[in-house]
Order: structure tokens, then C-alpha cells, then sequence
């Protein structure tokens, strides 16, 4: 049998064991449970009695004169009617006392009644209908308590039992279960112990290098498959080593050769190196002379350039001269047109200054005039008088004015006669500056043309002398990555030789390590 088919028997008969237990304890714990909760509709109902017999002792103790009493007879109806109809589904008996208790309240109303008419009587009335109903009836419910309390200490005794019933129905069986299951692995895990124990003494032999040894492989579960595929496993690889070893040896032999060709081939490659190195720094050289040349051509190419833009800003700058001169030239014409305009005006201006006069003239004269008047007509001209008076200096304020702007224009005649003649001055000059500009400008184009052909000649020169540099410098280049992979290579043969010398230094390792199987490797069946 296997292994897992055993130790899932011992988990199924645990798990049988578990189920029988917790069906048993569920039916024994519902007994419990309706027996508990029978006990406590019982003790429920004693206090249901108990509370409703308080209520009926406290009614038989009141005074029926007191306005208190009709109140405490209406709540202790009420509640005593209901107790009893609780405990009426446990003690069916307790229905029988609604009769003598709804006579008793009938009684005890009419002592009510009775006491607002005579109190004298109404009082004697509680103690006779107390000894009559209400004794008798709390008789009963002392009876019918008596009784719950019994079969509540019964369900209580009942549950208790049924406790006690269920600890041993559970304990026992997980005892028997538990022992069961214990032994059963015990016996499993000694028959596991000295198998694993004889395996890890063969694995022990096996370690040591002796592959004769085979596991014990004659049960047919886990531990016998195991072994079984650990012996074919050990079959294979003394297969494996005897060929490794003759593979080991062949390896041996072709690594020495290789070392050999190795060396030569690193020496080839370590003088063509060095062959390869030297060329590479002659063509450096070179490349760099071409290159210090290119730069100077370059740089020629460059001032000439710089020459053909500043020809070329020099000529530009003598046109926008000559276009300059050219709108001053017109400028100071335009001028010389609005001197005219502005000599015009101003004698218009000299003409509204007379005739300005000439009125402020005979408004003073009509100041004057009416000033007399005013002297004339005395006291009531008076007024008038003051008017004339302000008339008369603004006259003579206007005739002032006058006078200035007569002045002024005069001035400005004279001011504008000499920039006439400064602006005729400017016109000759800027055209002789305009022709001899012109000139010029054109003695700058010619420059430029010549600048610009000696530009390109050199700009030309320079790509082909950078062309040259740059290839020698290409040439240079592959030269060197060429020495670098010969460089390279003799690293590599370098590194492949050690690589060699040490496969051969491991083959002859392993070749000695296999050794010590040579005499143990025998074919076993598996």
C-alpha cells in the first residue's frame, strides 16, 4: 500500500470519528437546549405568579375611602389579567382563578362606591371579601407556583444531565480516536524512519564513490519508486562518467596541440601589430599637416569672406548715403517751399496786426468820446463812464499787442531770410556730397566683385586640402582598427591559449577525480 493511501485512511477514519462526534453532540445539545429553555418559561412564569399575587396583596391593603384606590384597582387589573394569561399556556389551571378574581374587583368596586356614601361601611368591606375571594385564590397561585418551580428544577436537572451525558459521549470517542490515529502514525513514521535510515546509508556509499551500491526498491510505493528511479539515475551516470572519461582524455590531447598553434599564431599577429601601428602613426602624421594647411586656407577663406561682407556693408551703406542725401536734398527743398508758404502768412499776419491797430485807434478815440459824454451827463453818466475808462485801455492794450506782433514779424522776416540762405548753402553741398557718394559706391562694387572671385578661389582650396585631411585621417583611422583588432586578436589567441591550457588542466582534474569510479562502476540491474 502507498504511503499517501495510508495516511489518507488514517485522515478519513479522524474525519469519520469527528462526524459521528459532532452528529452525536448536536442532538444531545438540542435536548439540552429545549430542556434549558423549558426551565426558563417555568421560572418565568413563578415570576409572572409572583408579581401578580404582590399586585393582589397590595390592592387588599388600600384604604377604599382614599381618591388613590380607584387608580391602583385599574392598574392592578391590568396587570394581574395579563400575568395570568402568560402563565396560562404552562399552568392551564391558573384560567380557573380569572372567576374568583373578576368577583373580588367586583366587590372591591362596589366598597368604592359605597365609601362615598358611608365610609363606616365601605371599610369593613376589603377584609370580608379578602377572606372570602382573594385567600383562596392567592391559595392557588401559591399551589400553581409550587408546581412551575418543580418542573423548573426538573428541566434545570434534566439539562445538567444532559451535559454530563454529552462530555463523556464527546471525550471518549476523541480519546479512542486520538489513540487510534496516534499508534497508527507511530507504527507509520518507525517503518518510514528505517527506510529513510537504509536509504541515507546507500546515498552515503554512493557519495563515497562506490556505484555498485543500488537503494532497496522492492516495495511498490513512494519511497520504493524513488528508488527505483534513483538506481536507473545511478546506472546513467556511471555511463556518463566512463565516457567522460575518455572524453576528458581526448580533450587532453587536442588542447595541448591547440596551445601550441595558439603561441604561434599570437606571435604573427603581435609583430603584423606592430607593423600595422607604425603605419598608422606615419599616416597621423601626415594627416595632421593637411589638416594644420586646411585651417590656414580655411581661415584666408574666411577674412576673405569677412573683406567681401564689409566691401559689400561699405557699398550698401554709400547707397543708403546717397539716398540720404538725395531726401535732404529734397527735404531742403520742401523747405525752402514752406519758407514761402510761412513769409506769406507772416504778412498776412503783419496786415491783421495794422488793421488791428487801426481798430484799437479809433476805439480809443470812441473811448475818449464817450468818456466826455459821461463828464456831460454828470451823475448819472457815471457808470457809463467806467465802461468808456475799460474800453480806453483795452484799446490801448490791443494798440500794444499790435505793436509787439509788428516787432515780432519783422524779427521773423529777418530770421527767415538767413535760413533761406543756410538751406541754399545745404542744397550745393549735399549735391556735391550725392556725386562724389555715387562714385564711390561704384568703386566699392568693384571691390566686392574682386573680393568675392579671390574668396571663392580660397573657400575651394580649403574643402580639397580638408577632403585630403579628412581621408588620411579615415586612412589613419582604419590603420589603427586594424592594429586594434591584431591587438585584439593576440589578446583573444592570448586568452584562448589560457582558456586551453586550463580546459586541459580540468580534463586531467577530472580524468584523476573519475579515477577513484574505475573500479566500483559495475552494471547492476536497476
Amino acid at each position: 500500500m502507498k504511503i499517501s493511501t495510508r495516511l489518507f485512511a488514517q485522515a478519513l477514519l479522524a474525519a469519520i470519528t469527528l462526524l459521528v462526534v459532532m452528529a452525536t453532540s448536536a442532538w444531545q445539545l438540542a435536548d439540552i437546549r429545549h430542556a434549558l429553555e423549558r426551565a426558563q418559561r417555568s421560572q418565568q412564569a413563578v415570576f409572572q405568579l409572583t408579581a401578580a399575587k404582590a399586585a393582589a396583596l397590595t390592592l387588599a391593603k388600600a384604604d377604599p375611602i382614599l381618591p388613590d384606590t380607584v387608580p391602583l384597582l385599574t392598574h392592578t387589573e391590568r396587570s394581574v389579567a395579563q400575568a395570568l394569561a402568560q402563565v396560562a399556556a404552562l399552568a392551564p389551571g391558573t384560567r380557573a382563578l380569572h372567576a374568583p378574581w373578576q368577583e373580588y374587583l367586583r366587590q372591591f368596586r362596589s366598597a368604592v362606591q359605597i365609601a362615598s356614601v358611608s365610609p363606616a361601611d365601605a371599610l369593613s368591606i376589603p377584609d370580608q371579601i379578602y377572606a372570602l375571594h382573594l385567600q383562596p385564590m392567592l391559595q392557588q397561585l401559591d399551589r400553581h407556583s409550587a408546581q412551575l418551580s418543580e418542573q423548573a428544577r426538573a428541566d434545570a436537572d434534566a439539562a445538567s444531565a444532559g451535559l454530563n451525558r454529552l462530555l463523556w459521549s464527546v471525550l471518549i470517542p476523541l480519546g479512542l480516536s486520538a489513540l487510534l490515529i496516534v499508534g497508527s502514525q507511530t507504527w507509520l513514521a518507525g517503518q518510514l524512519s528505517r527506510r529513510l535510515a537504509a536509504l541515507s546509508r546507500d546515498t552515503r556509499q554512493l557519495a563515497a564513490g562506490n556505484l555498485s551500491v543500488r537503494l532497496n526498491a522492492r516495495r511498490n510505493d513512494e519511497i520504493g519508486q524513488l528508488a527505483h528511479t534513483f538506481n536507473g539515475f545511478i546506472d546513467d551516470l556511471a555511463s556518463l562518467i566512463h565516457r567522460a572519461q575518455h572524453d576528458a582524455q581526448a580533450i587532453d590531447d587536442n588542447a595541448r596541440s591547440l596551445a601550441g598553434m595558439g603561441a604561434s599564431v599570437s606571435a604573427q599577429a603581435r609583430d603584423q601589430s606592430v607593423a600595422v601601428r607604425a603605419a598608422s602613426n606615419h599616416i597621423e602624421a601626415i594627416s595632421q599637416d593637411v589638416h594644420r594647411i586646411a585651417l590656414a586656407a580655411s581661415q584666408a577663406s574666411d577674412e576673405a569672406a569677412d573683406a567681401e561682407h564689409l566691401a559689400a556693408q561699405a557699398r550698401d551703406m554709400g547707397a543708403r548715403a546717397i539716398q540720404a542725401l538725395d531726401e535732404s536734398q529734397q527735404a531742403v527743398g520742401d523747405a525752402d517751399s514752406h519758407f514761402a508758404v510761412f513769409a506769406q502768412r507772416l504778412s498776412g499776419i503783419e496786415r491783421l496786426a495794422d488793421s488791428i491797430g487801426e481798430i484799437a485807434g479809433q476805439t480809443n478815440l470812441l473811448a475818449l468820446n464817450a468818456a466826455i459824454e459821461a463828464a456831460r451827463a454828470g451823475e448819472q453818466g457815471r457808470s457809463f463812464a467806467v465802461v468808456a475808462d475799460e474800453v480806453r485801455k483795452l484799446a490801448e492794450r490791443a494798440s500794444c499787442s499790435t505793436q509787439d506782433i509788428s516787432r515780432l514779424a519783422a524779427e521773423v522776416h529777418g530770421d527767415l531770410h538767413a535760413a533761406r540762405q543756410a538751406m541754399d548753402a545745404t542744397r550745393d553741398a549735399v549735391e556735391g556730397a550725392s556725386a562724389e557718394g555715387q562714385a564711390m559706391a561704384d568703386a566699392l562694387g568693384c571691390i566686392t566683385q574682386g573680393v568675392r572671385t579671390v574668396a571663392g578661389h580660397i573657400h575651394r582650396m580649403a574643402e580639397h586640402t580638408e577632403a585630403q585631411s579628412q581621408a588620411c585621417h579615415a586612412l589613419a583611422g582604419h590603420l589603427e582598427q586594424v592594429a586594434n583588432g591584431a591587438n585584439q586578436a593576440v589578446a583573444e589567441v592570448d586568452a584562448t591559449h589560457q582558456r586551453i591550457e586550463a580546459l586541459a588542466s580540468i580534463a586531467q582534474s577530472k580524468t584523476r577525480g573519475m579515477s577513484r569510479y574505475a573500479g566500483t562502476m559495475q552494471a547492476s540491474p536497476a
